[in-house]
C-alpha cells in the first residue's frame, strides 16, 4: 500500500491569494458605497510627498489599474458633493515653492498657509500625508513660530519615513559618482536631492521630530494617529513606525498602526492606490470602524515589524 502523501502548499502563493481576496473585498465595499453615498465628517487635506509635489499620489497617475484607482477617483464616486471646497483638499506645491524648501520643515509652513486658506484656525479637520507629507504634517503641528492651530481628529501618515531613511545621504553621493544611474529620474531635480539628504536618519530635521518632547507634543495635538505601512515598501520599510520609547500609555493609545500586505511605496501598485488603503481612509473620514485592517501585521522589507 502506497503511503499517503500530503498535498504541499506554497506559502508564497497562499499569501498572494490572501492579498487578492482582501483587495476584492475592499473593492466590493467601495462599489457598495458608490450606491449608498457617504458624507465626510469634517474637512480633509491630502498632502503629497517628496518629489511628488503635484499630488498624483492622491489624484491619480496617468496610467492606473482598474483595481487600483486613486483616492480622488473613489471620493468623487462615493462622497456626497465631494467638490465642496470646504471639505476635500488635494494639496500641491509649485516648483518654485519646492525650490525654496530644503527640508520638510519649510514645507510645513506652506502646508499651514494652505490650510488657513481653506478653513478657519478653529475648525476641526483630518490630515493625511504620503511619504514626506506625513513629516510635513508633524512639523506643521509642532514647530515654527506658531504651529497649526486647528484641532486634528484623524492624522494619517501613509508610508512616511518617520524615523528617516538610511540612504538619504548616500543617493546624492551616488548621483555625483555614477550619474548614469539617475538619467531616467527626470522628476528628481537638484533640490529634490537636497531634500532627500535631509530625510536621512542621521539628518538634523529627522533628529528634531524624533525628540521625545516633540513626539509627545505631536500626539497631544491629534485625537488619533494612524501610521500606514506597506509590507513591501522598500523605500521606507520599518521607518514608517513612530518611535514609542518614552511615551506614556495614554500617548501610545493614540497610535493605531495599519499594515497593507504586499503594498509598495508609490506608483500604481503603491500604498495610496491600494483599495485596502482607500477603504481604510474612507472609513476614517466618515466615522466607520477599522477592524478589517487592524492587527494585520505582516512583514516589512528587512524583517518583521
Amino acid at each position: 500500500m502506497s503511503p499517503v502523501i500530503g498535498v504541499s502548499t506554497d506559502p508564497v502563493q497562499e499569501e498572494r491569494a490572501k492579498r487578492e481576496a482582501e483587495k476584492k473585498q475592499a473593492l466590493a465595499e467601495l462599489e457598495a458605497w458608490s450606491n449608498q453615498k457617504l458624507t465626510l465628517e469634517r474637512p480633509v487635506f491630502f498632502v503629497p510627498g517628496w518629489a511628488g509635489e503635484e499630488g498624483k499620489c492622491w489624484t491619480g497617475y496617468t496610467k492606473v489599474l482598474k483595481s487600483h484607482q486613486s483616492v480622488k477617483f473613489w471620493i468623487n464616486r462615493i462622497v456626497c458633493e465631494p467638490s465642496r471646497s470646504q471639505f476635500v483638499h488635494y494639496l500641491n506645491f509649485t516648483r518654485k515653492e519646492s525650490l525654496s524648501c530644503p527640508t520638510f520643515l519649510e514645507f510645513a509652513e506652506l502646508l499651514k498657509a494652505r490650510v488657513y486658506e481653506k478653513v478657519s484656525p478653529s475648525e476641526p479637520l483630518d490630515l493625511i500625508g504620503h511619504s514626506m507629507g506625513g513629516l510635513d504634517i508633524i512639523a506643521t503641528l509642532t514647530l515654527g513660530d506658531e504651529p497649526l492651530k486647528n484641532p486634528v481628529v484623524n492624522c494619517v501618515a501613509v508610508g512616511s519615513p518617520l524615523q528617516g531613511i538610511f540612504y538619504g545621504k548616500l543617493i546624492p553621493k551616488l548621483r555625483k559618482l555614477l550619474p548614469g544611474l539617475f538619467e531616467g529620474k527626470k522628476e528628481w531635480q537638484d533640490h529634490h536631492y537636497r531634500q532627500l539628504k535631509n530625510l536621512d536618519h542621521n539628518a538634523e530635521p529627522i533628529h528634531l521630530v524624533n525628540q521625545l518632547n516633540l513626539r509627545r507634543r505631536f500626539l497631544a495635538r491629534v485625537e488619533r494617529f494612524y501610521p500606514i505601512l506597506g509590507t513591501q515598501d522598500a523605500v521606507v520599510g520599518r521607518s514608517a513606525r513612530l518611535k514609542t520609547e518614552g511615551l506614556s500609555q495614554e500617548d501610545k493609545q493614540r497610535i493605531i498602526e495599519l499594515t497593507i500586505a504586499g503594498a509598495t511605496h508609490n506608483g500604481v501598485l503603491g500604498l495610496t492606490h491600494d483599495p485596502r488603503t482607500v477603504v481604510g481612509l474612507l472609513r476614517l473620514l466618515v466615522g466607520m470602524p477599522l477592524e478589517m485592517l487592524i492587527g494585520n501585521k505582516g512583514f516589512v522589507i528587512g524583517g518583521p515589524i
